[in-house]
């Protein structure tokens, strides 16, 4: 295949799984800007790899190949992360950070997600840089590993800060939906949905706040 078929083929695949790559990446990151940038990190990797590994045969296969991508960056993350705690260097922000979104990639679910290391490594983060938007995405990990009302309170500590930005709210109402107080918990998707700017997680959020018994997946339409 020439490099021209090869160029097509990636426009192809942008083209047609693009909103497919998000969509599965959002049900793994639990976060719709991280899975936008996941996804077009895999499609930068396909423009360096498939002329020379080749074109996967058929979409389904583009997919494959792009979590497979996936996995091999979990590796050489983490072993970057290790390397520098070894050596005693502290890793950077941007090593720690890429190593948190690889764990995300490698786990098929949330339910397959190593959340205790992914709390680990944010806790080395933190000690970089205690951001209130870091530790938000903290106790995203803690409610999955200690339950939504320990969750709760650190992110309610977060209120000052936190107080116009749309995913703290929207991360609250979570919370407060997975704790059967469904009534705080349209509230505060209320107020998410009012500070939100991102069609797609808007209808994401309207369509929770609305069956919040119901399982309502980011891609659904």
């Amino acid at each position: 295949m020439s490099e021209v078929d090869v160029q097509a083929a990636i426009t192809r695949a942008h083209r047609a799984e693009w909103a497919r790559v998000v969509a599965i990446l959002t049900r793994r990151l639990g976060d719709l800007d991280r899975a936008e940038e996941a996804a077009a990190e895999a499609f930068a990797t396909a423009v360096e790899r498939w002329p020379t590994d080749g074109v996967p045969p058929n979409p389904r296969a583009w997919d494959t190949a792009l979590i497979a991508e996936g996995h091999r960056l979990v590796r050489e993350r983490l072993a970057a992360v290790a390397a520098a705690t070894t050596a005693g260097s502290a890793p950077g922000r941007y090593q720690i950070l890429a190593a948190i979104n690889a764990v995300h990639t490698s786990a098929r679910d949330a339910d397959d997600t190593d959340w205790s290391q992914i709390i680990a490594l944010y806790d080395q983060l933190i000690r970089l840089d205690p951001a209130p938007i870091i530790v938000l995405n903290r106790s995203i990990a803690v409610a999955e590993l200690d339950g939504p009302e320990v969750a709760l309170a650190a992110v309610d500590r977060l209120a000052a800060p936190l107080s116009t930005y749309h995913a703290y709210h929207a991360t609250r109402a979570d919370l407060l939906r997975r704790l059967g107080r469904d009534q705080q918990a349209r509230a505060a998707y209320d107020r998410a949905l009012a500070l939100s700017t991102n069609t797609a997680e808007t209808a994401y959020l309207a369509r929770r706040r609305d069956h919040p018994r119901a399982t309502v997946r980011p891609d659904q339409g």
